[in-house]
């Protein structure tokens, strides 16, 4: 990403996802939480029928 000039490094929602499993913080798990649903949106726009999936289980849950 580039801002003003400057090249900042991002990381990808697929990598902060990752990063939260791997950490497994109580309040890692709220925003796991957040972050599935995030890139379940990113993955269903415009396919408003794909919204209602279930929620993927979280570490067996």
């Amino acid at each position: 990403m580039d801002i003003d000039g400057l090249s900042i490094r991002v990381a990808s929602l697929d990598d902060l996802i990752a990063m939260k499993r791997a950490a497994n913080r109580p309040k890692d798990q709220a925003h796991l939480l957040e972050l599935l649903a995030l890139r379940r949106l990113t993955q269903t726009e415009g396919n408003p029928e794909a919204r209602t999936e279930t929620p993927p289980k979280i570490n067996g849950h």
